[in-house]
């Protein structure tokens, strides 16, 4: 039993083979599942899933319907909301929440395995090949402006 808070979200959800949508909820909800059940999900912000959907937001409110969609009518749909597939949104999904969680100073295992990585390479491999550098160039380049150069071969000014 997991209780789901209310967050003015919807979500795209596959429970084990059957896809479905959890409406904007005004309550808490209680969701049960069965011992096993596999549960892969795509949290809409609010506005985003009625365009997707093609449908009013207010009809699915506390409700969770099972979605008639193959695997290429998602496909289809998620490139007109997002501009590409679910599998390149989950990617970038992820980086994201691993550069906030790396921004915050937790360390990059840490980070891999909070947010869904293999591992640690695993995280290193999508840094690079998402944002062109490694993690630790990238969050050097985020940080506050620094009036002087790093050092050659360093990563912190004294």
């Amino acid at each position: 039993m997991q209780r789901v808070l209310p967050d003015g979200c919807m979500d795209l959800m596959w429970i084990d083979s059957t896809l479905m949508v959890a409406g904007p909820d005004t309550t808490a909800h209680l969701a049960r599942l069965a011992p096993g059940s596999t549960i892969t999900g795509l949290r809409l912000r609010p506005g985003i899933a009625a365009c997707l959907l093609a449908t009013s937001a207010e009809e699915l409110r506390n409700q969770r319907v099972p979605l008639g969609w193959s695997v290429r009518s998602l496909h289809r749909r998620c490139l007109a909301a997002f501009g590409y597939g679910p599998a390149v949104l989950r990617r970038i999904l992820h980086f994201r929440a691993a550069l906030r969680l790396a921004d915050a100073g937790v360390p990059a295992a840490e980070v891999a395995a909070r947010c869904g990585y293999a591992d640690q390479p695993h995280l290193s491999r999508e840094v690079r090949a998402l944002a062109g550098v490694p993690l630790g160039q990238l969050l050097a380049g985020r940080g506050a402006n620094r009036s002087t150069p790093l050092p050659s071969g360093s990563c912190t000014t004294a």
